[in-house]
């Protein structure tokens, strides 16, 4: 998701045009993943798109590994 990395936006039309997919359909888990960083203030999630916001620019590496194939996202685990 270079667009998100490089520009801080990601526009679902760009996406959905490029790859020939419905955004919002081919990525369910990730949206859902992204509601985290909505919540603590890192992105701003619109109908058409997704911002990086100022203090999300600094993790926006983190954000974009939402969209990775091949990133495993951490476990969380509780030791007893």
């Amino acid at each position: 998701m270079e667009s998100i990395l490089c520009n801080g936006i990601l526009v679902k039309a760009e996406i959905e045009k490029r790859f020939n997919i419905r955004f919002d359909q081919y990525f369910p888990e990730e949206l859902h993943r992204l509601r985290e960083f909505a919540t603590d203030g890192l992105v701003t999630i619109a109908d058409d798109s997704i911002t990086g916001d100022k203090l999300g620019r600094s993790f926006i590496r983190t954000i974009a590994q939402v969209f990775d194939a091949f990133h495993t996202p951490a476990i969380a685990f509780r030791v007893v």
